[in-house]
């Protein structure tokens, strides 16, 4: 079950990395409040204003309190769930789903998913949504694993999550076409490597001057990644592809996520990542080729074993 001990081990590392970050003495001032949770409610629908408001003020009233227990409960989190124990792994994974919800709607905003500012390659649907769907499938049986039925459910996460992010830029693309930019500007952060901050700083001066073919190239390739995972999943040049996608625009939309005074994870890229490489490892087992993509290949490797 080489793909479920990846998920497993690379989200527990996350968490703990999570909390350390958490730790950062920025986020124990007013800053994380008006830098992040505030922006959030930037374009929200209305019903859900109280209730992220709700959330700010709890943490105004307890900012120390309440940023020094956000870093020990992912820690915490992330031990558990490295732990061998099937218990203790079991508990870190309801507590991952328990926390993971609890940050995307306050600390994240839904990942701005109900916004017109909702854009995959800066980060939509945010960090923690993908670490509850790791939750979920770490929760799935073992025999979920072994058997290749955990195949079809991360194929259709993952056809969901491309349906999604090609939606989101649509909507860009023909109603707020100047969004890519912004977006760009706004998740840009001094890179110590000044061959990137160039290359970022030409790929935002690009979308800039001309929004309609950026936007019109991005729909483009998102709507390309999702029909080839409706049609050809798991294919390998598939998966290298969307690997790289995913690195390029984790440096060029997310600058690494990690960088900056307030920043709290390494943003959704490295999860796009993590679980594409992980459902290619659940993908070669012999059980999983069979139960998701019978194949004219599949029959010949059976004869040959059989032979």
């Amino acid at each position: 079950m080489m793909g479920r001990s990846l998920i497993k081990y690379g989200i527990s590392s996350l968490w703990i990395l999570d909390g350390l970050l958490q730790l950062k003495p920025a986020m124990f001032t007013k800053s994380l409040i008006t830098q992040v949770f505030l922006p959030n409610l930037v374009d929200q629908p209305q019903w859900l204003h109280p209730i992220l408001h709700w959330g700010i003020h709890q943490w105004a009233q307890h900012m120390v309190i309440a940023n020094l227990g956000a870093a020990i409960i992912q820690i915490v989190i992330g031990i558990f769930i490295a732990l061998p124990a099937p218990t203790w792994e079991k508990t870190g994974i309801g507590l991952s789903l328990v926390w993971s919800l609890i940050v995307w709607i306050w600390g994240e905003g839904l990942g701005m998913t109900l916004t017109p500012l909702a854009n995959a390659v800066s980060g939509s649907p945010g960090s923690v949504f993908f670490y509850a769907v790791f939750a979920y499938l770490l929760w799935r049986p073992a025999s979920d694993w072994t058997q290749g039925h955990i195949l079809s459910r991360i194929r259709g996460i993952l056809i969901g999550l491309w349906t999604s992010a090609t939606i989101w830029q649509m909507r860009m693309t023909f109603d707020y076409v100047h969004q890519l930019a912004w977006s760009l500007k706004m998740n840009q952060t001094r890179l110590p490597i000044p061959l990137f901050n160039t290359g970022i700083q030409n790929i935002i001066t690009f979308t800039s001057r001309y929004p309609h073919l950026a936007n019109n190239l991005l729909l483009m390739a998102f709507t390309v990644f999702t029909l080839f995972w409706l049609i050809l999943p798991y294919s390998r040049i598939l998966i290298n592809l969307s690997v790289l996608w995913w690195l390029f625009w984790w440096i060029v939309g997310m600058d690494f996520g990690i960088w900056g005074a307030l920043a709290t994870d390494p943003n959704s890229a490295p999860l796009w990542i993590l679980l594409i490489v992980s459902s290619s490892l659940a993908a070669r087992t012999p059980s999983a080729v069979s139960h998701v993509l019978p194949s004219p290949d599949t029959d010949v490797l059976s004869q040959h074993r059989g032979a």
